[in-house]
């Protein structure tokens, strides 16, 4: 590990190369701080914080040749502060006010110190005036090439906002050979996207990025600047790629919807509505099916133009000209929003699945009363046909229970038998446990109480006898429609079976009740999971509600990798056993 100098080195010189890559000759920095000839509030308030902390230690006060007595009573301590300061030079006041701020570590005065320590060939600071008056002759000495990094502090006197400034500038012919940054300790690290999204709508502008002075508190103080430099160095170029991104994705749009809305009438009722019919699909699903088919060729039709391309790869050049360069402790900030995508790339919600009432998939994972399940069966024997039957009269498929184990075992990434077990990606990207199941370990259900989870917003099993098909809302799919009503008639059976043996056995011998209830209360399918049907069935209200919920779907190109290999484990070839 590199002691803390010698990561004030590697910070500098990650610095200048990352101003070198963005061609940037200066920073430049303003604030109303360095007009050290208004500034004798804060002078006087600092002293006074001073003289406060100084006052509570025990012992001998330290000496500062500008004070004469840290006793003195209030009235006269401030009288004589604004003496002090009306009879000294500009130069005495700065003087003054580096002493303070360095005796306070006040945090304003170390962003601009640390800075000018560590790279003052390459940092100049201006107040807001100076800036204004200078700016036109400093943009007039830029070669083409080079630019200027600017930084404006976020709170500026006079109630005005470095904000401002910003606004200003990128909105002037200046604005091509600048970078553009807003300095601020009113924000941490991690806010500074937030904030960011925030003053660019108040702004109107987006070609600009605060920086956290927070970021100078941690050891070494110029290494956390590195990574705030980066991304004012990098936020023009990637506005500019959303930009041409969203400009093709809007124009591929609309090309698709002019392309679907000259498909033919009976061309869309047979693509959409008719091919759906035969195999049980919803027709949202088709359509869906089929602008996704659209967009993906009018979004690579958009690209022919080799000019597209070539900004494209300008941009993305540029980008990754300043990312490549390595700082100490980069940030890790992105990757909140990285693992959001990456689960939503792998997962449905239960909002989703459950609002939408899909119907069972594989990939469908279950609470099972404290235990999580993955259904796994091919999509096809799934699928509930318009009659509300699935084909060939299928009404099974597999559980596999859900298990995990932590993924480092003694600093050694934990591995699974991939031969007997299955991988499953974890929907939770900030966990630190495998998820995987056992091809061995499953359970052949009857789909007949899965099947209960698609009506319901909340992906519970359960089931309303008074409720009958014509009842459910319309947004149901019709063949789930047509499966309520076989599926009502089934539970209407059972629920009059429970009724007819809770009545009937009542005196019986209890070996008898025992046997009885394995079957009546308990049938296998629910004796699998430990499930009592009796206990399930609210006989007053006519209503079943079972300890299962459709909790989250795993997407199709993971799930079907996962049920390929669990059908190659049940299909593997068995051999006798060896006579020795």
């Amino acid at each position: 590990m590199l002691q803390v100098d010698d990561q004030i080195v590697e910070a500098v010189k990650s610095i200048k190369a990352l101003l070198e890559a963005g061609n940037v000759k200066k920073i430049i920095y303003i604030d109303d701080r360095f007009d050290y000839q208004y500034h004798k509030e804060i002078f006087i308030g600092l002293l006074r914080t001073l003289r406060n902390r100084l006052n509570h230690l025990p012992g001998r006060k330290p000496k500062y040749n500008f004070v004469q007595s840290w006793q003195m009573a209030e009235p006269a301590f401030s009288q004589f502060a604004e003496q002090k300061w009306n009879n000294a030079t500009i130069p005495e006041r700065e003087k003054y006010l580096t002493t303070l701020y360095t005796k306070l570590n006040e945090p304003d005065y170390l962003a601009v110190n640390i800075l000018e320590d560590s790279i003052g060939d390459l940092f100049l600071t201006f107040t807001p005036t100076q800036w204004s008056e200078q700016k036109e002759i400093l943009f007039g000495e830029l070669q083409d090439y080079e630019k200027y990094l600017c930084l404006f502090d976020y709170e500026l006197n006079d109630g005005r906002k470095g904000g401002q400034l910003v606004q200003s500038l990128l909105n002037s012919p200046n604005a091509p050979q600048v970078y553009c940054g807003i300095y601020s300790h009113i924000l941490e690290p991690y806010e500074e996207h937030e904030k960011k999204e925030e003053w660019a709508k108040s702004l109107g502008v987006s070609n600009f990025y605060p920086i956290s002075k927070k970021r100078l508190q941690n050891k070494p103080s110029i290494a956390g600047f590195c990574n705030g430099l980066r991304n004012v160095l990098l936020v023009k170029d990637i506005e500019e790629l959303k930009t041409k991104s969203l400009e093709l994705i809007n124009a591929s749009f609309d090309k698709v919807k002019d392309r679907i809305d000259k498909i033919h009438p009976d061309t869309f009722n047979y693509v959409v509505q008719r091919s759906s019919l035969g195999e049980g699909i919803w027709e949202i699903e088709t359509f869906l099916r089929l602008s996704n088919v659209l967009m993906d060729q009018e979004t690579k039709r958009s690209l022919l133009p080799k000019e597209i391309r070539e900004q494209y790869n300008g941009s993305i050049n540029h980008i990754r000209s300043i990312d490549l360069i390595e700082t100490i402790n980069p940030d890790r900030f992105y990757q909140e929003q990285t693992k959001i995508i990456e689960e939503e790339e792998k997962y449905y919600s239960s909002e989703i699945i459950n609002r939408l009432h899909y119907p069972l998939r594989n990939g469908d994972i279950l609470r099972i009363k404290e235990k999580e399940y993955i259904l796994l069966c091919q999509p096809c024997n799934l699928s509930v046909r318009n009659n509300g039957k699935r084909a060939n009269g299928i009404d099974n498929a597999f559980l596999l229970e859900i298990h995990s184990k932590d993924k480092f075992i003694n600093s050694d990434i934990a591995k699974i038998d991939t031969s007997r077990e299955g991988e499953i990606k974890s929907f939770n990207l900030n966990s630190n446990q495998i998820r995987y199941v056992k091809f061995s370990q499953f359970t052949y259900v009857q789909l007949l109480l899965l099947d209960l989870v698609m009506y319901q917003d909340d992906g519970i099993a359960k089931i309303d006898l008074n409720i009958s098909e014509e009842s459910l809302p319309h947004s149901i799919h019709l063949p789930l429609v047509k499966r309520y009503k076989e599926l009502r008639k089934e539970y209407r059976k059972y629920a009059e079976i429970l009724t007819s043996y809770s009545t009937i056995i009542n005196g019986r011998n209890d070996n008898h009740k025992r046997t009885l209830d394995a079957y009546i209360n308990k049938p296998k399918y629910l004796s699998d999971f430990k499930i009592n049907g009796a206990e399930c069935y609210h006989a007053e209200h006519e209503i079943f509600e079972f300890p299962i919920k459709r909790i989250r779907h795993y997407k199709s190109t993971y799930s079907t990798e996962l049920l390929k290999k669990f059908m190659d484990y049940l299909s593997r070839t068995g051999f006798d056993k060896d006579f020795i």
